[in-house]
Order: C-alpha cells, then structure tokens, then sequence
C-alpha cells in the first residue's frame, strides 16, 4: 500500500503527539514516587504503632516498588511507551515480566518490615488494602506466567480468557497500590507536612496518573472481551437494546408521572437524548447492530451524524433548563457528571463537524487526530451521562417511587449497556493509535 505524503506527514504528528504525552507521563510518575519519598527522608516520625525507621525504610521500599516499577510494568507494553517502542513483543513481555517480578519482591519486602514492627495489624484502610495487593499480586504473577504458556495450556484454559484474567487482577492490584499510597497521603502526618489543600490536590493527582496508566490495560479488556464475544455480539447487541428500553421507559414513566415543572423537563429531555438517541448514534457505527448492519458505510456515517445532532441538542437544553432553574449548581454527584457530559458532548459535536470533513480540514488539522479526538470525547460525554444517570436514579426522590431494588437494578442495566455500547469505540480508538 502507498502512503501519501500528506497522510505520512498526519501520522508522524500524531506519533510525536503521543510519544510527548507518554514522556510527559512518566515525568507524572516521578512526580508521585518522588514527594513520598522526600516526606520519608525529612519527616521525624512519632508514633508509638511503629518503629520510626521501619516507617521510613517502608514507604521508601514501597513507593518505588508500586509507583515505578509496577507502573513501568504497564507501560512496557505500550505502544508508544519512549523506551519499550523499538522492542521486540517477545522483549517487550520480557520486560514486563521482570519489572513485576521486581515491583512484587521490593512491595512484599516493604510490607514485611513495617509488619515486623507493628503489634496490631490492618486496623486502616491504608493497611487493609496494602494486605489487598499483597494477595492479588500472586494471582497475578500466577496467570502472569500462563499467560507465558498458554499456547500449550489452551486444552484447559482458551488463550483470550487466560490473558483476560491476567489483564483484570494487574488492573485490581495496581488500582489497589494506587489508592492504599492515597490513604497513606491521607494520614495526618503527611497532611501536617504538606498541609490540607496541597495534600488533597496531590491525591487527585495521583488518581489522575493512575487513571492514564490503567488506560492502555483498560482497552485491553474491551478487545479481549470483544474477541471473546464476537460470536454471541448480535445477541449481546439485541440485549444491549432491551435494557436500554428499559432503562428509558422506566425513566420516562417516572418523569410523566411528576406534576409539570422544569425537573420533568429536564428528566425526558435528557434521557431521551444520551440514553436513547446517543446510545443508538454510537451504536449505529457497530457492524453487529441490528437496524443498521445492513447499511453501508456512507449510510452509517448519516445516521449517526443525525442521531448525535438530535440527540446532543436534546441533552443540552435539557441540562440548561435545569440549571437555570437553581440557584447553586454542581454541588451533588449528579450534577458533576451531568457537566462533565454537557462539556464533552458539546466538544464531541464540533469535532464531529471537522472528522465529517476531515479531508476538507486536512491543512489545519490531522485527519486522524480529529477522529480520534471525535471518540475520545464522544465516548466520555457518554460515560459521563450514564453514571450522572445512576447517581439521579439513586436519589431519594426515584428510589421513593421506585423503591431502591428496582432502582438498583436500573443502575446494573445501565452499567451493562453502557459497557457494551462504548466497547467497540474504545476498541476502534485503540486500533487507530495502533496504525498511526
């Protein structure tokens, strides 16, 4: 195939784009190993649950074992990881075996020395999840090491599933280090040190960097999961439909039952237009969706662009007749994620206007980068709506009419059909990154 030299000049764009952002991470993670250990070195410890040096000699053990070594661990296998990229996948799985063998060895070392010095054991949080990942860290290196074998192991256990499970319990342990180092942050000794509002900002920034580091893991799971039911996906698809009726049905239901007002506006608009509308724009793209697999691809491109447009448009008036009807807003997880969405939907439809007419926009902006782009805020407005949906249907007000297990259940269908709806973008994002 011939690569046109105006597509080959995109590409290489978009490669430095995402290499520079891969450097600027690991500067993050220096970031979040280097603060606890400075706290380590200068901070006199006083306490009488612990010897002060085993303290220090923990979190200087630790810090490094999970912050770096398990983080370069993930990385290893990055695409555009700086210092991975030109390996071999052979080398690359080498790689990342070694770093987790080595961020395992240091973690458990670190962990026994602080032991060794307590009387009581597990009684904080911080603790109870340090004993979290203790655990999970040999179930990981275990399929870790099937995962290595399991070609010959596919009698007994398929390849897809074994590595599925491996992806899925590194994700758990490394997403339990991460939030045992939060409340570790969270101790008022650290919080003395550094103070209350800088201690607060540094443990979001150290959920943020966690958060990108379990990304390329993240869309791992989708493609294996995909993979694994690609058979069964026009079932899955047909199911996908039917919990979304639900879920909107028992919405609207409620909403036409409350007396006229603003709320009721706000609670049809807005379902109709992410639940129903955005859900089906997204999935309208999907080559198992039922009403429009046998479209072509121009067609496709219409619906979706139709539906999107009618859809956001929905939303977005539904979101601002509810703001201007109160007084104090974004004080309530609802609200949050409702903004979240109304900002990423708005930016999914002007980037959804440029990757319409991404050959027109060539000389201002990447064609390839204004799709990518498209998805990436089109799938988080989404995501966003749905959980902003869960958190109105467990408010007091639904699960009063309700009751709460029918609420609970809603909230599971909508987690299932938003999982099932944003895999295949997820997948189509990750596969564009790849062919860059």
């Amino acid at each position: 195939m011939v690569i046109m030299p105006a597509m080959a000049e995109q590409n290489d764009i978009l490669k430095t784009i995402l290499f520079s952002f891969n450097v600027f991470v690991h500067m993050l993670v220096g970031i979040t190993m280097g603060v606890p250990m400075l706290y380590a070195v200068l901070q006199n410890f006083q306490t009488d649950a612990a010897d002060s040096e085993a303290i220090m000699h923990h979190i200087l053990i630790c810090i490094p074992a999970y912050q770096v070594l398990a983080a370069q661990a993930l990385l290893s296998l990055c695409p555009f990881n700086t210092w991975s990229s030109p390996l071999k996948k052979s080398n690359k799985i080498r790689a990342h075996w070694v770093l987790h063998l080595c961020a395992y060895t240091m973690g458990v070392i670190g962990s026994v020395i602080i032991l060794s010095s307590k009387k009581k054991h597990f009684e904080t949080t911080h603790g109870r999840l340090g004993l979290c990942c203790l655990t999970i860290t040999p179930l990981t290196m275990l399929t870790g090491l099937l995962c290595l074998y399991a070609y010959p192991l596919r009698r007994f256990c398929p390849v897809k599933i074994n590595k599925l499970i491996h992806v899925v319990i590194g994700m758990a342990c490394f997403a339990c280090s991460s939030a045992a180092v939060c409340f570790g942050f969270d101790k008022e000794a650290f919080r003395d040190w550094m103070n209350e509002r800088v201690t607060n900002g540094f443990i979001a920034f150290t959920g943020i960097v966690t958060s990108i580091l379990l990304f390329n893991p993240l869309i791992t799971v989708f493609r294996l999961i995909y993979k694994i039911l690609n058979r069964d996906c026009h079932s899955l698809n047909i199911i996908c439909h039917t919990l979304i009726g639900i879920v909107v049905g028992v919405i609207l239901t409620y909403a036409f039952n409350l007396p006229s007002g603003k709320t009721k506006d706000h609670i049809i608009l807005c379902v109709l237009g992410y639940q129903l509308l955005m859900a089906q724009a997204i999935l309208s793209l999907s080559p198992h969706n039922g009403w429009s697999a046998h479209l072509k691809l121009v067609d496709k491109k219409r619906a979706h662009w139709i539906l999107q447009v009618v859809g956001s448009v929905l939303a977005i008036v539904g979101s601002f007749i509810k703001i201007i009807d109160k007084n104090i807003h974004w004080n309530t997880n609802h609200g949050i994620f409702a903004l979240i969405a109304l900002v990423f939907t708005t930016i999914s439809l002007v980037n959804g206007l440029t990757s319409l007419y991404a050959y027109e926009f060539r000389r201002f902006l990447p064609s390839n980068l204004s799709k990518l782009t498209h998805i990436c805020a089109g799938t988080i407005a989404f995501l966003a709506a749905c959980i902003s949906l869960s958190f109105g249907i467990d408010k007091g007000m639904f699960t009063g009419w309700a009751g709460s297990t029918l609420s609970n259940v809603l909230i599971g269908f909508n987690a299932f059909f938003t999982f099932v709806i944003i895999a295949t973008p997820l997948i189509n994002f990750f596969t564009k990154l790849k062919n860059v």
